[in-house]
């Protein structure tokens, strides 16, 4: 008997441009701990990859543009987005919105970059780099986010850890790249 292959469907509210990768049903139903394979043929898992570019793309565009919106969007309900190791996590989209609505406000012609994800599994890391007025002062900020996505391709967790220095600074050449 041949492997049933799985329906790739997303859940409702699934951003619909995200593709998902194919896993064999038999795969599903162990995960899920049944042997109903009609059942475990219809789960679908999110492509990490595709999700992360989409998050790194997202984010580019938007801070480059001060958006709010689009990047709220790709926080799940129950995201917890910890945008420093020592800070509570803001929570879902809105706690996401709370937070960029005032960083965003502080920045002023900002210039964000980020490279290639790195992925394993429902994991990414993302490097980024941005520079930006503040006051009248200019910033340099790199750093990298570690992400996990659900099944929809939407981040559940985010951990960020950056550093920060006055000034207008470019990465190298090779930076954010696979060589």
């Amino acid at each position: 008997m041949s492997p049933k292959p799985v329906v790739q469907t997303l859940r409702p509210g699934a951003p619909a441009a995200l593709p998902v990768k194919a896993v064999p049903a038999q795969v599903w139903a162990g995960w899920a701990g049944t042997s109903d394979l009609d059942a475990a043929a219809t789960i679908a898992a999110v492509d990490t990859r595709a999700a992360a570019q989409r998050w790194a793309d997202t984010w580019q565009r938007s801070w480059n543009a001060n958006e709010v919106e689009p990047i709220v969007a790709l926080y799940a309900p129950d995201a917890e987005y910890l945008v420093s190791p020592f800070r509570e996590p803001n929570i879902g989209p809105e706690g996401a919105r709370v937070y960029l609505n005032r960083v965003l406000a502080e920045e002023r012609q900002v210039s964000s970059r980020f490279g290639e994800p790195i992925v394993d599994g429902h994991r990414a890391a993302v490097q980024w780099w941005a520079t930006y007025m503040e006051g009248d002062r200019y910033i340099t900020l790199a750093g990298t986010s570690v992400l996990r996505f659900n099944d929809d391709g939407l981040v559940v967790d985010e951990w960020d850890a950056w550093e920060e220095i006055e000034g207008h600074r470019t990465p190298a050449d090779n930076w954010g790249r696979d060589q």
